[in-house]
């Protein structure tokens, strides 16, 4: 016999929907079902369940906490693409208890800023989530503010351009690019799950480090480009959100032009390939970005002012010829300058 927790009964149906067992693999059990309630009260009946697939687990939640902050994570079992929660039998530990600490349900408390493991132990098998904690002091903000540097127009965490240096002169929102990596592939495979605002966050909390390792050496060339990819898809699925705010829109696609300009301005990305990017990243910004409800002129301008220094000023950088360069101009004008000026923009104006 395997339990298999509550059950869904249609008595007028005479139908029985079973929840995963969760635990178990693929095979045969046996199922006994004990009715306490409703026609059948007294009654019990045993069948045969047949779980047809393996059961996968996966950690579920955000990827970054505020300190002082929590955010719940949840092992979740999934088989023929059917989800459910684990809620029991679980041992959960933290790598770095001075940044991060859980307790036994899986909340995560956010101490000091850095990065810590979280490891949920479960019928023998571990199952692991990075989670950062961004500095109290690096810049970003709020939903209805704009943030600090080239990182964000606000939406929760967003990090700006400058990091704060701790007491080691370490900047505490630059991990390393191992662990920047494993955060980036973490959101990008959270993102449909998560609010718009866990979303912003998260990408704001790792866009420094993100900027930072791209800038680096230490990313071989498919390694620098699977989180300029990751970015992109992840801006890409925030922006299909139905909750998203324009404010938070507008976050996202700035990290993601910082991110990108970081990653085209490599020796390894080639002019034609920087092109491409930009052509990508005006694109989505001037035709999904900016046409979300709610905008205003600030907002807009500190988009459009992020993918010019970011993204358009990166790729001009180039071994471009005059005409591919004024066409990648003449792109942004159209597609975003424009569509930002709708807002009264007079700081682009400037800008430009």
């Amino acid at each position: 016999m395997v339990s298999v927790g509550s059950v869904s009964v249609d008595e007028d149906e005479d139908t029985i929907t079973f929840p995963i067992a969760a635990g178990k693999t693929s095979g045969d059990y046996d199922v006994v079902v004990e009715w306490t309630s409703g026609n059948y009260m007294g009654n019990s009946l045993t069948e045969s369940l047949t779980v047809a697939g393996e059961i996968t687990y996966a950690l579920s939640g955000t990827s970054s906490v505020a300190i002082g902050s929590t955010t719940a994570l949840t092992l979740v079992a999934t088989v023929d693409s059917v989800d459910q929660d684990v809620t029991s039998g679980i041992t959960w530990s933290s790598s770095n208890t001075s940044v991060a600490t859980v307790n036994s349900s899986g909340t995560v408390t956010g101490i000091s800023a850095g990065s810590a493991t979280i490891t949920a132990t479960f019928q023998g098998e571990e199952y692991t989530k990075i989670i950062i904690v961004p500095s109290q002091d690096s810049g970003g903000g709020s939903d209805t503010g704009s943030g600090g540097g080239g990182g964000g127009t606000g939406g929760g965490t967003g990090t700006g351009g400058g990091t704060p240096s701790g007491s080691s002169g370490t900047p505490s929102n630059i991990f390393d690019p191992e662990t920047t990596a494993g955060v980036v592939t973490q959101i990008e495979g959270d993102v449909e799950n998560l609010t718009a605002k866990e979303a912003t966050d998260d990408v704001g909390a790792i866009t420094d480090s993100a900027k930072n390792s791209l800038a680096g050496s230490d990313l071989a060339p498919e390694e620098a480009k699977a989180i300029a990819d990751a970015f992109f898809d992840i801006n890409t699925k925030v922006l299909a959100k139905t909750d998203v705010t324009a404010s938070q829109a507008n976050s996202v696609a700035s990290n993601m032009a910082t991110v990108i300009g970081a990653f085209v301005a490599r020796e390894d990305v080639s002019a034609a390939d920087a092109v491409v990017w930009a052509d990508k990243v005006i694109d989505q910004i001037g035709s999904d970005t900016l046409q979300k409800s709610g905008q205003t002129a600030q907002q807009a301008t500190a988009v459009a002012t992020s993918v010019i220094d970011n993204v358009i000023v990166k790729v001009l950088g180039k071994d471009l010829d005059e005409t591919t360069a004024t066409a990648v101009f003449e792109a942004f004008i159209e597609d975003v300058a424009k569509t930002a000026l709708r807002f009264d923009t007079v700081g682009l104006i400037g800008h430009s």
